[in-house]
């Protein structure tokens, strides 16, 4: 009897490896394991990220634009959500029509259009936008800005590019027509006066104005330091550029004159509103004024800010800045300072 049991455990012992790898291999074969696959929430800020320009629609929605095709929507309730184009061109300019089209450019002539519904979720799908690349030469091919004309677009960049992109109607595709300029300079704004006269700014202190729709171009040399942006209201006209420099035209730019600057950091943003006059530029030099004093420099609460980029004014007396950190500055609070703006997930964002 016990060598019965012997041989039955010796027999079992010799069997077991065997009935082991029988089992694993039914188990492969015939059960299918339940798994949920759920995505990574993605961060909605990178340490790479940088942002170049910045537009906000009538309903406070922010779409911020930026390094290898990178986006950021925001509404008002302050919900966030990130988009990144297929073809990561580097987006250096945004703006907004009055029929709510919404245009991007950016490097190797990257041209993106929105023309949907203006909301987070449908902003931040990059599916939603219509890209096309406009025709720049192999050595030129940085678009730097973008502007709103009555029939659509005006864009500019470097090498003297200037585009005139008209649109019939909302939906439709854009013609798109090539200025021809003899000045073989980069062009770094461009905005477009209440009376219809095109304004741009650019290298070497030029500044460019036509009165007919860019048939003509009459040139200006404010300074020999490079021109970075021009804001434009009914009975101002403000432009800004490296060290320091700003000048403001009290006619429509029949005449400039060279304003006194605290600074000598290059000036990236010029903005005019009620509030006052806004430049911004590097190592987060923040400054302003209104008609009763000259400019301020202003403080914000976060002093590793490299620099501070192109401005949007939203409906809130609010405006944000881009550049190496988000900023924004509230005309309501006191005193007055810009703060730092940290995109955090909500319901129904990421």
């Amino acid at each position: 009897m016990a060598k019965g049991m012997q041989k039955l455990f010796s027999l079992l012992a010799g069997l077991a490896p065997w009935l082991i790898v029988a089992g694993l291999a039914y188990a492969a074969a015939f059960i299918k394991p339940e798994t949920e696959l759920r995505p990574l929430p993605q961060p909605l800020l990178e340490a790479r990220d940088v942002f170049f320009d910045v537009v906000a629609t009538p309903d406070d929605i922010l779409v911020y634009v930026g390094r290898n095709g990178t986006f950021l929507t925001r509404n008002a309730d302050r919900e966030w959500q990130r988009g990144q184009f297929a073809e990561e061109h580097n987006l250096q300019a945004i703006a907004q029509h009055t029929n709510g089209t919404i245009a991007a450019v950016g490097n190797q002539g990257a041209f993106y259009v929105y023309d949907g519904e203006l909301s987070l979720s449908a902003l931040a799908e990059p599916n939603n936008w219509q890209f096309q690349a406009l025709p720049v030469s192999e050595f030129a091919g940085k678009l730097l800005g973008i502007t709103a004309s009555a029939d659509g677009f005006w864009v500019v960049g470097e090498m003297g590019t200037i585009f005139h992109l008209q649109q019939s109607a909302k939906g439709q595709p854009f013609n798109v027509q090539a200025k021809e300029l003899e000045q073989d300079v980069n062009l770094s704004d461009v905005a477009v006066a209440a009376n219809g006269s095109i304004w741009i700014a650019g290298e070497f202190g030029t500044l460019l104005s036509s009165t007919d729709n860019g048939a003509n171009w009459q040139s200006q040399e404010l300074t020999d330091v490079t021109l970075q942006s021009i804001a434009i209201d009914a009975e101002h006209m403000l432009v800004v550029g490296n060290s320091g420099y700003m000048a403001a035209s009290y006619d429509q730019g029949a005449s400039w004159e060279q304003l006194d600057s605290p600074t000598d950091a290059h000036l990236y943003s010029a903005a005019l509103s009620e509030q006052g006059w806004l430049v911004a530029g590097a190592n987060g030099t923040l400054l302003w004024r209104n008609d009763n004093n000259g400019w301020q420099a202003l403080e914000g609460n976060n002093s590793t800010f490299n620099f501070v980029s192109n401005s949007a004014q939203t409906t809130r007396q609010t405006f944000v800045f881009t550049g190496s950190h988000l900023t924004s500055l509230d005309f309501s609070r006191t005193p007055l300072q810009f703060e730092a703006v940290t995109p955090t997930a909500k319901a129904g964002a990421l």
